[in-house]
């Protein structure tokens, strides 16, 4: 991972779709304001990620 710092804004910012169409949408305002570090929400988007998008690929998953 060469930024992580852009990685977790990107992740903070990104629209997820479920299967079931359900969208999800993550703003670094939110992240900025529980004072979490790049690492948690690294951590959290992905949790976030398997929780709702359990038939996503777990390659993709390790991408982030």
């Amino acid at each position: 991972m060469k930024n992580q710092q852009t990685v977790a804004k990107y992740i903070a910012t990104v629209l997820i779709i479920d299967k079931s169409g359900i969208v999800l949408q993550f703003h670094t305002k939110i992240f900025h304001e529980l004072r979490l570090n790049c690492d948690e929400i690294l951590q959290n988007a992905v949790r976030i990620l398997k929780l709702f998008s359990k038939n996503l690929n777990e390659k993709i998953i390790k991408t982030f």
